[in-house]
């Protein structure tokens, strides 16, 4: 009998070292669970920008230069003027890009800043006018009248407007 105790007990030793050696008991939390996250307070959403407002119709603008005789910063991209006078206008900063000023009076206007790329200033009239800042690239000014009374000429380019 004293074998049968002996050996239930070695018996009971062998299972509690093999229980020992086996995997972690499901107490502990398994790692394919996420982790508890902290709780962030979400930021609030921003307030989505204001849409800038339309664009001004070209007729709109053209009615106001009109009557005013000043469209400062107006976008009159590839408008025609064809002959307009414009003597002393206010067009400080405008877009007349691609228009068609031909013929046109702007003696003493203001263009300063004003885009005048690839319009045609054949035979304008730019005397006095202030055209500091102003880009003519690519714009077509013969038999134009620069600020200083020059004639340019086809082959003058822009160099009639110093």
């Amino acid at each position: 009998m004293k074998n049968l105790f002996a050996l239930i007990g070695l018996a009971v030793v062998g299972y509690v070292v093999f229980l020992f050696l086996q995997e972690p008991s499901l107490e502990t939390e398994p790692e394919y669970l996420p982790e508890k996250q902290e709780q962030v307070e979400a930021e609030p959403e921003p307030e989505p920008e204001p849409e800038p407002p339309p664009p001004v119709p070209l007729q709109t603008l053209l009615d106001q230069l009109k009557k005013t005789n000043r469209c400062p910063d107006c976008n009159l991209e590839k408008a025609d003027l064809q002959g307009w006078k414009l003597i002393d206008a206010d067009l400080n900063g405008v877009n007349l890009g691609g228009a068609n000023l031909s013929g046109a009076d702007l003696s003493g206007a203001n263009l300063s800043g004003a885009n005048l790329m690839w319009a045609n200033l054949k035979g304008a009239n730019l005397e006095n006018a202030d055209i500091g800042g102003t880009d003519f690239r690519g714009a077509e000014l013969s038999g134009a009248t620069g600020p200083k009374g020059t004639k340019c000429t086809q082959d003058s380019g822009s160099a009639c407007l110093e």
